[in-house]
């Protein structure tokens, strides 16, 4: 996993704030994390493209998403 440059989370486990990862224990949430990065988007930025296929579970820690046509 990226090591957590944020400032934010304060490398706790963000993923904790999920609701569907809510009824895991620290240890379960751990490995959830293991298998993911962490990376901060600037604003404007694309996650990705409508159609696109992707295999990535996005956490918005901060912000929001917009949806563009």
């Amino acid at each position: 996993m990226d090591e957590c440059s944020c400032g934010n989370c304060n490398h706790s486990l963000c993923a904790k704030k999920v609701p569907i990862f809510s009824f895991l224990s620290d240890d379960e949430l751990i490995k959830v994390i293991d298998m993911t990065g962490h990376k901060v988007y600037k604003k404007g930025d694309m996650l990705c493209s409508q159609g696109e296929k992707s295999d990535t579970l996005f956490i918005i820690n901060e912000g929001q998403v917009r949806y563009l046509n």
